[in-house]
């Protein structure tokens, strides 16, 4: 990636990798919400 193009997308592709690494966090609460409180969800994730 060209030096220019790298400083004007770093501060986004920063912000989407931390968005990716907060979206795989609430995905596994939310499974193990399901499995915990939940568990008669456990066929629909099949």
């Amino acid at each position: 990636m060209p030096p220019a193009l790298a400083q004007a997308l770093g501060p986004v592709l920063q912000q989407i990798a931390e968005m990716t690494v907060k979206s795989k966090l609430y995905a596994r609460q939310i499974q193990q919400l399901g499995r915990t409180e939940y568990p008669e969800t456990a066929l629909t994730f099949v």
